[in-house]
């Protein structure tokens, strides 16, 4: 039996790691997210965006099929190990450039699927036992490495972490199953601030440097592509990775400056604008006041992460209660935050505050409602053109979702009364529509982020009409 297609469990980024035994954390790898699917050897290595990467990484292609394995599904990180042992994604970018391969490493830190059986609900813990079995005895050389936990108290680990170079690391609740989309299962903290960014232009190089010189970056943000500030290249990259970057950004060159509001001053004035379709990582100490990057380091392209989908990276509190709110902009802390009696920010999604997150809508699989406001998130680029300018029904399941004809036993439709939906605000649109017998009012939805998502009581879904 072939395996399930690669679904990624993603990490909420946080201020301060958890402790606690209930906790495992791992090392967080520089590098590209990645499953593989292993079907009667044939080997595929796929993006967590469903992109295939196989023929990039024939090393490691070879490394899988050694393992002799009938049909499985791995979940981990291709990235490239320095002498001292870190891991760089700079070196990653060089090598996708024809530079040095050496190396080059995929850190398995999962197992989801094993010769016919799914494993996604079984506990962290034993899955990642099963997954170490699987690559025991693999020789020193071998570029599969088993990524091994730690059972040691998070802020500890973090520290050691950053000492040593290292990106930072990723807190996994240990008898937590596998649920895809990002979730606070799993927590990522970092050595630094690190996010992604749209390139949106950049400037030329000054003296005898070649490709370019910086290039400007900005994030999504209520339906615009702000401005978040211009960041260099580094020496680390090699001529012909700035010379490849150079010639891709030229063919997508444009007049129009896709920042709104356009930067000032010289920048303004003088630099490439090119159109919003590439992805690149940053380093940076920390976010100003106006919502730009400071001392910012250019990273390499994000081949497996959409522009489209880039918004600012906001990490969630730690609290002491053990639930996750979200952090205010600016610099933030990686030591954990002490809350007083206060209540704690509510998460948000696409710039929506959710309210009650930690609410189960499928209880039986653990998802809850801020689980289900990201899976959103991230069909939104898909669903939207289906979607956008009809009317839309909104579904209420108070007690979550259980039988498999939920929405004719456990859910019901809202009415369509005009004036029932007064509640909503810009960008969402009421529109009325003369029925057979009386007048009706829905709800339309031609974006994806919004203000304000309905009334706080609601589990929300929308459904097209049948009649358009």
């Amino acid at each position: 039996m072939a395996p399930p297609p690669f679904r990624a469990q993603l990490a909420t980024l946080t201020t301060s790691p958890p402790s606690g035994e209930q906790w495992l954390h791992e090392l967080k790898y520089d590098g590209y997210r990645m499953g593989c699917e292993i079907d009667h050897g044939s080997v595929r290595l796929i993006s967590r965006r469903g992109r295939e990467w196989t023929s990039s990484f024939p090393e490691l292609v070879a490394a899988v099929q050694a393992l002799a394995l009938e049909s499985a599904l791995l979940d981990g990180e291709v990235a490239i190990v320095l002498p001292n042992g870190t891991t760089s994604f700079q070196a990653l970018q060089n090598a996708f450039a024809g530079g040095a391969r050496t190396g080059l490493t995929y850190f398995v830190f999962d197992l989801l699927y094993l010769d016919g059986r799914h494993l996604t609900l079984e506990p962290l813990e034993w899955r990642k036992a099963q997954c170490e079995r699987l690559m025991a005895g693999l020789p020193a050389e071998c570029p599969l490495k088993f990524s091994r936990h730690f059972d040691v108290d998070g802020p500890t680990l973090l520290a050691r972490a950053c000492d040593l170079g290292a990106e930072g690391i990723v807190s996994k609740r240990r008898d937590m199953p596998y649920r895809p989309g990002r979730n606070e299962s799993w927590l990522k903290s970092k050595c630094s601030l690190r996010q992604e960014f749209v390139i949106g232009g950049f400037t030329d190089p000054e003296g005898t440097r070649a490709g370019i010189g910086a290039l400007l970056i900005g994030y999504h943000e209520r339906g615009a592509l702000r401005f978040g500030g211009k960041v260099g290249t580094g020496p680390g990259f090699t001529a012909d990775y700035l010379a490849q970057i150079r010639s891709e950004l030229e063919r997508l060159q444009t007049d129009i400056c896709p920042f709104e509001p356009k930067p000032p001053g010289w920048l303004g004035r003088n630099a490439h604008w090119v159109k919003p379709r590439l992805t690149g990582e940053v380093v940076f100490t920390e976010w100003t006041a106006g919502g730009h990057v400071r001392h910012g380091s250019f990273q390499g392209i994000r081949r497996d992460k959409p522009a489209s989908r880039v918004m600012r990276d906001l990490p969630a509190l730690q609290s002491t209660t053990g639930r996750l709110a979200s952090a205010p902009p600016g610099k933030y802390p990686q030591r954990a935050v002490k809350e007083k009696r206060e209540p704690a920010q509510q998460p948000s999604v696409l710039g929506v505050p959710i309210t009650s997150p930690e609410r189960l809508v499928y209880p039986e699989l653990r998802y809850t409602k801020l689980d289900l406001a990201r899976l959103y998130a991230d069909l939104a680029e898909l669903a939207l053109p289906y979607i956008a300018n009809r009317p839309l029904t909104l579904v209420r399941c108070e007690r979550g979702v259980r039988a498999e004809d939920a929405l004719r036993r456990e859910c019901k439709f809202l009415k369509h009364e005009p004036g029932w939906h007064r509640w909503v605000k810009p960008p969402i649109r009421r529109v009325q529509i003369q029925e057979q017998k009386k007048l009706g009012e829905y709800l339309v939805v031609d974006s994806p982020g919004t203000r304000r998502a309905g009334p706080r009581r609601y589990y929300r879904a929308a459904r097209v009409e049948r009649d358009g």
